[in-house]
């Protein structure tokens, strides 16, 4: 038998269930040091899905990446955001809005407060966690972490793992006051 069958047969039929409900597992890649609560991404409160330390995160190759953009490029992935941006290219970053954990809320573009989850998606990046700067050439994103943020990080669990933490404890430190019923 592999080691991979062994792990299947440990678990198989086991489920995380909240207040007598099957709970949603959600999972991403790598977080920013902090998972984000559901309510704080997707508006609808999940008490298990709360904003918790992963640490081990930050060790990851992939933690930090960057994506860079000319300002013709910039000004037309902006516009599919929703900014009108006119004027000198250097004028078009303001006000960048981030929740406890780092996130991004909202950036101001031009005269528009753009969400976060609407910046990722048009200029393709890896996470909301971002800080952006204009260099007289290019806009420059730096993200932290990999995915949506809520629930359990794959990275940070394997670190956990590789601390000898048991998956019932990654799990429990992960989705928040679930229980593990087999």
């Amino acid at each position: 038998t592999s080691l991979f069958e062994t792990a299947v047969d440990e678990v198989f039929g086991s489920f995380l269930e909240h207040e007598g409900e099957t709970a949603l597992a959600a999972y991403h890649a790598i977080s920013a040091g902090n998972t984000q609560s559901a309510e704080e991404v997707w508006g609808k409160k999940y008490p298990y899905l709360s904003s918790v330390p992963s640490p081990g995160d930050k060790l990851s190759p992939d933690y930090v990446s960057q994506k860079s953009y000319t300002a013709e490029e910039f000004k037309k992935l902006a516009k599919e955001c929703g900014a009108k941006l006119d004027g000198e290219s250097e004028n078009w970053l303001g006000e960048i809005t981030k929740n406890d954990d780092g996130y991004v809320s909202f950036l101001r573009i031009g005269t528009t407060d753009v969400e976060a989850d609407d910046i990722r998606n048009a200029f393709s990046l890896r996470s909301v966690c971002f800080d952006v700067e204009f260099d007289g050439e290019k806009f420059i994103f730096t993200c932290k972490g990999y995915g949506h943020g809520v629930g359990m990080s794959q990275y940070g669990a394997n670190a956990m793992a590789k601390d000898g933490y048991s998956y019932k404890d990654i799990l429990m430190h992960y989705y928040t006051g679930i229980k593990i019923n087999a």
